[in-house]
This record gives C-alpha cells, structure tokens and sequence, in this order.
C-alpha cells in the first residue's frame, strides 16, 4: 500500500435488495487515485463492509465481495494484510 487518502468525492448508495441483502452503488472518482480511464482498463482490488455490534464499538464481521476468508474480526494485523491474490478484477469498456 503507497498511501491512504480521504476521498471527499465518493459517492455511495446502499439499498435494501431481498432478506439480509443489499445492492451498493459507488461512484469513485478514479482521477483521485491517480488513475487514468480508458477502454480496455482492468484493475485488481476488492470492496468490502464492516458490521459493528448495536453499540457501535466493536465490528462484529467483515464482508468482501471477492475476498471469501474475511471473518476475522478482533484481529487487527490480519485485517491490515493486503491479499491481492483475494481480490476481483475490475474491467472498463
């Protein structure tokens, strides 16, 4: 990981979709990452949720999309590692 930067101008959206689901739509300004987007673009990473307990003190789970082995959650240093070899692709047309 090179840096870690607030992005004020990211946009998300979730909404309830059917028992215990739901459906995110995100807008991330890829300019802010420092990428450029063209058609044939692909890039690896992966999205993810943290459910805190009612209190909202303790996370209680965390949830990727690509990354199945997320279910560590009093560890810390785990949650740090990055896993590329865990995440999705992204494709642009």
């Amino acid at each position: 990981m090179e840096f870690v930067k607030r992005l004020d101008d990211v946009k998300i959206v979730a909404k309830p979709n059917g028992d215990r689901q739901y459906v995110v739509e995100a807008a991330i300004p890829l300019g802010d990452l420092g990428v450029g987007l063209k058609a044939g673009l692909t890039l690896r990473g992966d999205v993810g949720v943290t459910y805190g307990d009612p209190a909202g003190q303790r996370t209680n789970l965390r949830v990727y999309w690509n990354n199945k082995a997320t279910g560590i959650v009093a560890d810390e240093v785990e949650e740090l590692k990055m896993q590329p070899s865990l995440w999705g692709q992204f494709d642009f047309e």
